[in-house]
């Protein structure tokens, strides 16, 4: 049994047919394992079990549950590990997960559904479908935060809406207890941003706070009673909420954090900003909603959105690399032509030891999701991993052109974020330090994270030969493939496009100096901001 201290405050119903309950021993100790299986194949089954159980270990994740839906069936459901390390508690049907910010999507969802009834349109001024104008943007007359650029995360804000926001518990966001506030109450400081909407994309729980609120004020009720009828009632999901009650938290997994070889237990926490990421659900009513996003909105049980709709939601608005990652309506888009295959979803984290991962292939109806009660984001890799199983995927090969090395000069250097307002670039760390160091080691061009040093070195490998601006980041362990891109604009500066989403400008010799300087300290922040 791992070693537990715990501490006060860290910040379908489907028809199964096959089961069979085993125990694995592994770096974990002995640990209860699961696995419902209903028309799934058991060799790759028993891939998918090893897998996990493998990751669980390397991650440091005391429980997991995985579910693969085919066409509108959750033909895999895997139970790992622990609920709750003291009591010996195992994961099982009845656990429930908190999913963090897979909740946004189906925030989008109940939110397209009154754009389907015309009460709105996606570039219409955010601030005319809420209570009062909270968005207050630089230049509103000519270039207003829209209900488009909250959904795509380019509204100009961040993960702060002002800076004596910092001076409240928990950024005042958190419930205490189950005293639920109406939404606006945890909205009511405003969005005033400096960066124009559109210019740049930075994650925004509080985008989809606004959301939240606008849906609200369209429909005249609140958020979490208007997504429980038309969105989970439609779909026949009884249990899952926006808000915690005694039944959910009987069966609520432990949250855990894993410092120092110890599993601390985290408390649980609420969040007010509920359509940003507060949902609570199981396996079995999870695989509800991904049998219904692979089939054009449709369940067994009702239908929440049209197929054209939704094909329009999960479709790239946002990015600057078609070759990367891109972003949909409330929906990453994380490749186009992965492995031959487009691959849409979105990941979860609940700082309270909760994180998540939900995968889609909408045109093959193939869909992988991950719940874990660790915060050590181990459902991000065993998510891929399954997938990659499923999908038959053995590797990336390597690219083996020969790199043009006359520009390697050019883009040497220090690259850090062009638009460093703290409150849109809080998960930068600070807003005068780099992001990103360009070198050449071993006649090797890499790619380092200036705050992790040359041990996080990642080769660049030029991936065509008619495109000598164009990387693959060697990564052993990511998994998936990995690409950097390098622009040079007209203004002479040299940009790198690194995920798709964000680019960082080759930094002149006075921030470079910053950066250096500041290099130590952000080790060891990075730490504690992820």
């Amino acid at each position: 049994m791992p070693n537990i201290k715990k501490i006060l405050s860290i910040p379908f119903i489907l028809a199964l047919a096959l089961i069979h309950i085993t125990v694995a021993t592994g770096d974990q100790g002995t640990m209860p394992t699961k696995i419902a299986l209903d028309g799934f194949d058991e060799t790759t089954a028993a891939r998918v079990e090893q897998f996990v159980k493998r990751q669980m270990a390397l991650h440091h994740s005391p429980g997991i549950a995985a579910g693969i839906v085919k066409g509108d069936k959750l033909v895999f459901a895997g139970y790992f590990g622990y609920a709750d390390i003291d009591s010996a508690r195992p994961v099982d049907e009845k656990t429930i997960f908190r999913i963090g910010s897979i909740s946004k999507t189906m925030t989008t969802v109940g939110l397209m559904q009154q754009w389907e009834a015309g009460k709105f349109k996606l570039d219409d001024d955010a601030n005319k479908y809420l209570p009062q104008p909270y968005m207050d943007p630089p230049h509103p007359e000519s270039a207003p935060i829209t209900l488009r650029h909250l959904l795509t995360h380019t509204s100009g804000g961040g993960e702060l809406l002002s800076l004596r926001q910092l001076t409240r518990k928990w950024l005042g966001l958190v419930v205490e207890g189950d005293d639920y506030k109406p939404l606006e109450y945890y909205l009511d400081i405003g969005m005033k941003t400096k960066i124009d909407p559109g210019v740049k994309w930075a994650y925004s729980n509080f985008g989809f706070g606004y959301l939240g609120l606008a849906l609200e004020t369209i429909v005249g009720e609140p958020f979490h009673e208007y997504q429980k009828k038309n969105l989970f009632d439609r779909l026949g999901m009884k249990i899952t909420s926006y808000r915690h009650n005694d039944e959910i938290l009987e069966n609520l997994v432990t949250g855990y954090q894993y410092e120092e070889g110890e599993y601390r237990e985290a408390p649980h926490k609420a969040y007010g900003i509920t359509s940003a990421g507060n949902v609570y659900t199981n396996i079995e009513e999870m695989a509800l909603y991904v049998a219904a996003m692979l089939n054009g909105g449709a369940g067994r049980h009702g239908t929440v959105i049209k197929p054209e709709t939704l094909s329009m939601v999960m479709k790239t608005h946002y990015t600057l690399d078609e070759k990367q990652n891109g972003w949909g309506l409330g929906f990453g888009v994380y490749g186009n032509d992965m492995w031959g295959h487009r691959v849409v979803g979105h990941s979860g984290s609940v700082p309270f030891g909760y994180t998540s991962m939900m995968l889609l292939v909408p045109e093959e109806k193939i869909g992988v999701f991950v719940f874990s009660n660790s915060w050590t984001y181990s459902p991000k890799p065993i998510g891929w991993g399954i997938l990659k199983i499923v999908l038959g995927v053995n590797g990336e090969p390597l690219p083996e052109t020969q790199p043009k090395r006359e520009i390697w000069p050019d883009l040497v250097g220090y690259y850090g974020p062009e638009h460093r307002d703290l409150k849109t670039d809080m998960r930068l760390l600070m807003k005068s330090v780099g992001k990103f160091r360009v070198a050449v080691v071993n006649d090797d061009l890499v790619l380092i994270h200036t705050w992790k040093g040359k041990d996080k070195a990642r080769k660049l490998l030029q991936v065509a030969q008619d495109d000598p601006y164009f990387f693959m980041v060697a990564d052993a362990k990511s998994p998936v493939p990995l690409y950097a891109r390098f622009k040079k604009m007209g203004n002479g500066k040299m940009y790198l496009v690194h995920d798709g989403l964000n680019e960082y400008v080759k930094m002149g010799p006075v921030r470079k100096a910053k950066t250096v300087l500041a290099a130590p300290i952000c080790k060891h922040l990075s730490k504690l901001i992820p």
